[in-house]
């Protein structure tokens, strides 16, 4: 299965934002900075370091996931996002 995400990085003052778009997989991130993900349209499901149950998100549902971590996500339906940096 060949997957695919794709970013634009938009920088403004403060704070960093990108706006993404991944095709349906399944993908590991990791992050260095405290991150809050902004579903703006599809569907995923997000299991989060430490927790074993996967969260399913939509449209104007937000993912907090903190600095220096890993989480796992199952993108359901192309997934439009904002990212937010902190």
């Amino acid at each position: 299965m060949h997957s695919m995400s794709v970013a634009h990085h938009l920088n403004f003052y403060l704070p960093r934002r990108l706006l993404g778009v991944i095709f349906p997989a399944s993908l590991t991130f990791s992050t260095q900075a405290a991150e809050q993900i902004d579903v703006t349209a599809g569907r995923c499901r997000v299991r989060n370091p430490g927790e074993e149950q996967w969260r399913e998100y939509g449209p104007g549902e937000s993912i907090a996931v903190p600095a220096n971590t890993s989480f796992d996500i199952e993108v359901i339906e192309t997934l439009d996002y904002v990212c937010h940096y902190f």
